[in-house]
């Protein structure tokens, strides 16, 4: 009791207690409201399995890192003892993040698919081309299934420790953060010589961030789940088709190769057929560019509609998979497992940035955690053994 006094009495924060205490208790009525308005079924659980995520791979990574049985295999053995830690840490996160997306999942299939089926009844009178993904997870229950009491209430609970869990998060960002600039030493040095951050410090400076990138690696497994792996494919493939498609059409008409390539003939002469007509009305050399370009716009539109052909085919694919339930978890499978490699990648990519502005003293983003933080200290390691020999050879080439 006394440690939360001392964290709320803190001299300079506004206009003091008061205001601490109504925007703390604003926003646990906000949250304890709009969980017992949708119920338990229909609330958000991100923040919640995110929690979950963290505390298991705290516990498994605390626990377990040294008989990680990674640790055992050649390779990694004959690794530098820096990057060796990283890999345990890192595969006891993607063990937690999984753990926790297979309880979310059991959890939807408990909870939520009788509220889909009952919606789906409802809005298609028992059509079976209505999908899961068509039905909008705001829309009000209908059916006569209705939200119990006990779905309230849990609906309330979830909805306050989400809104606890990520308002902490926030908090320890900032704390971190601000721990950089000269405010730790000025307007916020009360708050953090208050006896609960005093407390907590050693713990928030050191998995901060790493919770940050369990976050985003967790996020980005589950959209994959959510999409999967045959509709990201076809996501990503119609946004690079159609890209594509525009670039190659307008520049096939202008390149040697559709000269040189006989299965490329039908450009060049499909170019003079459309020049030879505008040659008519206009001089020969302007023509010929026309005659180019309007051959790029016909081939853009035969690729383009090439393209359109095949999302609609992957679509169709897509429908067929989401219809079998077996089919739809192996699909969901397989595009978290990859969505969580990329979400690997993406936190690799963000702290590699921090590193390039703490090599170069831009920033001294080391600061940002303790040597015992596992996932960013690890990565630092990991880019102290690979990336500054590649810097080292920049600065020696710029000089």
């Amino acid at each position: 009791m006394q440690s939360m006094y001392s964290f709320l009495a803190l001299p300079g924060w506004l206009s003091g207690n008061a205001i601490v205490i109504a925007a703390v208790a604003a926003v646990a009525l906000i949250a304890v409201i709009v969980g017992a308005v949708r119920g338990f079924t229909r609330i958000g659980w991100g923040a919640l399995f995110w929690g979950l995520a963290c505390g298991l791979f705290w516990v498994l990574d605390s626990r377990l890192h040294d008989s990680n049985p990674l640790l055992k295999l050649g390779a990694v053995s004959r690794l530098e003892e820096g990057v060796r830690d990283f890999i345990a840490s890192m595969s006891w996160a993607l063990v937690a993040i999984l753990a926790s997306l297979v309880v979310y999942g059991l959890f939807s299939l408990i909870f939520r698919s009788r509220r889909k089926a009952a919606l789906r009844g409802v809005r298609a009178g028992d059509d079976e081309d209505i999908e899961d993904e068509d039905i909008d997870e705001d829309e009000e229950e209908e059916g006569g299934s209705g939200i119990g009491i006990v779905n309230r209430i849990f609906g309330a609970l979830v909805a306050l420790v989400n809104a606890v869990l990520v308002c902490a998060g926030i908090v320890c960002l900032l704390l971190v953060v601000f721990d950089l600039t000269p405010l730790r030493d000025g307007a916020l040095q009360s708050l953090y010589s208050s006896a609960l951050v005093e407390k907590f410090w050693t713990s928030i400076h050191t998995y901060t961030l790493d919770f940050l990138l369990i976050a985003v690696i967790a996020a980005i497994g589950y959209s994959g789940y959510h999409s999967g792996i045959i509709g990201g494919f076809r996501s990503v493939l119609l946004a690079a088709g159609y890209i594509a498609a525009i670039i190659v059409a307008f520049w096939l008409p202008f390149s040697a190769i559709a000269a040189e390539k006989e299965w490329l003939s039908f450009v060049g002469q499909l170019s003079d057929a459309i020049g030879g007509l505008i040659a008519r009305a206009l001089p020969e050399n302007v023509a010929a560019v026309l005659g180019k370009v309007s051959c790029g716009i016909i081939l853009c539109v035969g690729l383009c509609i090439a393209v359109a052909l095949i999302g609609l085919l992957l679509k169709l694919i897509e429908r067929a998979v989401r219809r079998t339930a077996a089919l739809r978890v192996v699909d969901g499978i397989l595009s978290t497992v990859v969505l969580l490699v990329l979400g690997v990648l993406v936190c690799a990519l963000i702290v590699a940035i921090l590193y390039i502005f703490d090599y170069f003293g831009v920033f001294p983003t080391a600061d940002l955690f303790e040597d015992a933080s596992p996932l960013a200290k690890g990565l630092f390691d990991v880019f102290d053994k690979y990336l500054v020999p590649l810097f080292e050879r920049i600065k020696g080439i710029f000089g």
